[in-house]
């Protein structure tokens, strides 16, 4: 199995943040980004409260929703996490969002997308293998980030780095006393939106998604945890459902 990916602790907390910034325009620039104050205020109300309940309760957690149906949020350096309109379509509860940024809040917390980019840029850049990729030449610095950003929304994270992720989002719902199976409830409802799709998607997207809900089933038996996920529906609806712009046809 593969190991996560060793981070590097020289970047301070505002460095982090340029970085999460820096790739979160990449990505933004590809989708667009959605504007709406009150869903905006829910979102930061229910990542920032995952994420006091984490082991760095300083991190200032800032939401991000793009213009985009995908169903894959992730948690950028310092703690931005950008969340796709498809993923938010997909939840039902706010169990199931707090799961669903859970995951994201997690990999702010681990550092992981930190730990991939150092990787990523020494692999494919010579000059990256001399020097930290902070400090690469702007233009190949930009590259690199542009190139990172687009391998990660077409393949995602690593399974060792997903299950890390699954497993920590877990604990966080269980500190605030959300219902722990609200992720595993989340990727229910992930795969019955790729069914609906026209061909439903890739078969690997469900083997991906199965063996994520088996590695979250093992993990609720270790917490001797319900595995329900559905609660709070109504706030849910009220605050980010009846928010969210009409999907595209």
């Amino acid at each position: 199995r593969e190991k996560l990916a060793p981070v590097s602790a020289t970047l301070s907390f505002n460095e982090e943040r340029e970085l999460g910034y820096a790739m979160a325009l990449e990505m933004i620039a590809r989708h667009g980004l959605v504007e709406n104050e009150p869903l905006m205020g829910y979102l930061d109300r229910v990542a920032s409260a995952l994420a006091a309940h984490s082991d760095r309760p300083a991190m200032d957690v800032r939401v991000v929703v793009l213009r985009s149906e995908a169903h894959t949020a992730f948690g950028l350096p310092g703690g931005l996490v950008l969340v796709p309109l498809g993923a938010l379509r997909a939840c039902e509860s706010e169990s199931e969002l707090a799961g669903l940024l859970a995951q994201a809040v997690a990999q702010c917390e681990l550092r992981l997308m930190q730990a991939r980019l150092e990787r990523y840029a020494s692999e494919k850049h010579a000059e990256a293998k001399e020097k930290p990729f902070t400090q690469l030449p702007q233009e190949l610095f930009s590259q690199v980030l542009a190139d990172f950003t687009l391998d990660l929304e077409r393949a995602g994270l690593p399974p060792d780095d997903q299950r890390a992720a699954d497993r920590r989002a877990t604990d966080l719902l269980l500190r605030l006393g959300y219902e722990p199976g609200g992720l595993k409830a989340h990727l229910a409802r992930v795969q019955l939106k790729l069914r609906e799709q026209a061909g439903g998607g890739p078969l690997e997207n469900y083997a991906r998604l199965k063996a994520r809900e088996e590695s979250l089933d093992a993990r609720l038996a270790e917490l001797h945890a319900p595995s329900l996920g559905r609660g709070i529906a109504d706030r849910f609806r009220r605050e980010c459902h009846v928010n969210l712009p009409a999907p595209k046809l």
